[in-house]
């Protein structure tokens, strides 16, 4: 049995010793998921710089507006010389999208009572610091699940190595066994996996396309000795083997449902958040309104609200953070005839990459 301990006299020197120390990493304060969205999303290969301005509403970033240009199609290509000075021009029309950030989370509105802390022989600051860890992780999980579901919604038209065209493989995900069972135990298929490397060069995709999921892919990937990249292997020794940058997201088989992994490059799904708090940047003793690094080093902040209510007699606080996320790929980056703003209305003319927004969802099978 534990034993706690308490003197009321000499407290800081023999003070009572939490259940969170005697469990140690394994204590149920402690234990926590890998969030492979949230670590995809915000890794180093997918930030960049877009063509992008910020608007402002009373002196409140609320907006983002971005600018592409549509994808000159194959078949706009002539087989004959063009002369400049007799022939028909069109000028391609420069496209602007408008992206709200109009998402919030805020972890639980907490409050605890002064006793309690001078109990623990804590100042406030450490007291909320080391409590408040707890909420923030709870809350990195829920990020991670929402950004996964965000990336799922981007998951629509492939067409794969074989020619096949799948319209949307959000509702209709092409099957890739990488499992067999050969005498009672799991044994991957590479073979197979290369379909998935495949697919993504016929979409004219380049560089090392990321697979974010977990179930038989994580199976398949440990018995390959792969390792997925939000590990503690190194990085680039992670994709070295695969050809891709697998990030393990224990929460993908309830979001995308069982044994489903998303596939896609980095640099189109993006991230983008705001925190009030910097216009705010408030603080003294007994109130704070600021803006706080993410403490497991992710490269976005959250606001933090602290007050003393002296009325109750009691300490409060909440983290908090408003987002959105977008991908570059809008609906007319591969534009049809005529649409958006496409100069070519041929109706021979289609791209036949209309109705891909770069976002891949494969079923993982095993047999």
């Amino acid at each position: 049995m534990a034993q706690y301990n308490h003197n009321i006299v000499g407290a800081c020197q023999n003070i009572q010793q939490e259940a969170t120390a005697l469990a140690g990493e394994n204590a149920p304060f402690n234990l926590g998921l890998m969030n492979g969205a949230l670590d995809f999303i915000t890794s180093p290969d997918n930030r960049g710089t877009e063509e992008a301005k910020l608007i402002t509403s009373n002196g409140k970033v609320t907006k983002l507006e971005f600018f592409y240009d549509q994808r000159t199609k194959p078949c706009q290509i002539s087989t004959s010389l063009a002369n400049v000075c007799n022939d028909d021009t069109s000028s391609p029309v420069r496209k602007s999208a408008t992206i709200t950030i109009d998402n919030a989370l805020s972890t639980p509105a907490r409050h605890f009572d002064n006793e309690e802390m001078v109990v623990l022989c804590e100042n406030k600051d450490n007291f909320v610091r080391r409590r408040l860890f707890n909420d923030l992780r709870a809350a990195r999980e829920k990020f991670s699940a929402l950004i996964l579901a965000s990336l799922e919604s981007y998951a629509a038209k492939l067409i794969r190595w074989n020619g096949t065209t799948i319209t949307d493989t959000g509702a209709t995900s092409p099957a890739v066994q990488l499992l067999a069972i050969t005498g009672g135990q799991n044994v991957p298929l590479p073979g197979n996996y290369v379909e998935i490397i495949k697919d993504y060069e016929r979409m004219g995709l380049s560089g090392v396309p990321a697979i974010i999921g977990d179930g038989y892919f994580d199976l398949f990937a440990q018995l390959m000795k792969w390792s997925c990249c939000n590990s503690t292997t190194p990085y680039l020794d992670a994709i070295a083997a695969t050809g891709a940058a697998y990030f393990k997201d224990q929460q993908a088989n309830t979001v995308l449902t069982s044994n489903h992994v998303l596939v896609m490059p980095f640099g189109i799904t993006k991230l983008v958040t705001f925190n009030k708090n910097v216009g705010i940047n408030f603080i003294n003793d007994m109130e704070a309104h600021i803006v706080v690094p993410d403490p497991d080093g992710y490269p976005f902040s959250w606001n933090f609200d602290f007050k003393w209510d002296c009325t109750v007699e009691r300490w409060k606080y909440v983290y908090s953070i408003e987002y959105s996320v977008f991908n570059v790929y809008q609906a007319d980056s591969f534009a049809a005839d005529g649409e958006g703003d496409s100069p070519d209305t041929s109706p021979d003319c289609n791209d036949e990459l209309d109705g891909s927004f770069g976002v891949f969802k494969y079923n993982i099978s095993r047999a």
